[in-house]
């Protein structure tokens, strides 16, 4: 049960429990299948809070990244995002928990929130190589399609955005290093 002491602590942590029922009840009342889009895509670094101000100040894409996967586990618990590379093309890879393979709005969230970031941060239009997502391919991707401006692969192990290594090399309009250090 969502107590309203929890919404009122900006600090408290959720259980993930609490986290899938609420996601199941949105999803009930809005069965919106761009939902997931919706909400990752309006986010914004400072609202990561202390992780977002350290990507708002890294000095590269590459390095907000980084930190971004370093820190992460402050944010969820469960969730876990990691590094891949293949060639000249840089993966991040979302690990998520058993319930997010069933659940397609909390993955696309996820997946539209990080490439919000990477465009906020650098102030270009960045577009993933690739998009792949681990539940089967919903009947409208329009919303997907539109959002990611990539190829897009469902029914796949894990959900993950592959990125061109130079787009990771772009330096954050907010860049300062000291800042982002601390």
């Amino acid at each position: 049960n969502l107590r309203e002491t929890d919404l009122r602590d900006p600090d408290a942590r959720l259980p993930m429990r609490v986290v899938w029922s609420l996601w199941e009840e949105v999803i009930r009342r809005q069965p919106d299948p761009s939902l997931g889009i919706r909400f990752g895509s309006s986010g914004q670094a400072r609202d990561l809070g202390l992780v977002g101000y350290t990507m708002f100040h890294s000095d590269s894409l590459r390095r907000a990244m980084d930190r971004l996967i370093r820190y992460v586990h402050i944010l969820m618990d469960v969730l876990e995002l990691r590094w891949g590379a293949r060639g000249d093309r840089a993966e991040i890879i979302l690990q998520s928990e058993p319930e997010a393979r069933v659940l397609q709005r909390p993955v696309d969230c996820r997946l539209a929130a990080i490439v919000a970031l990477a465009r906020q941060l650098t102030s270009k239009p960045i577009m993933p190589v690739e998009v792949r997502f681990c539940y089967p391919e919903p009947s409208d991707t329009s919303a997907h399609r539109q959002f990611f401006r990539a190829p897009l692969n469902f029914g796949q192990e894990e959900s993950l955005l592959v990125f061109h290594g130079s787009d990771l090399d772009l330096p954050v309009v907010t860049s300062d290093e000291t800042l982002g250090g601390y």
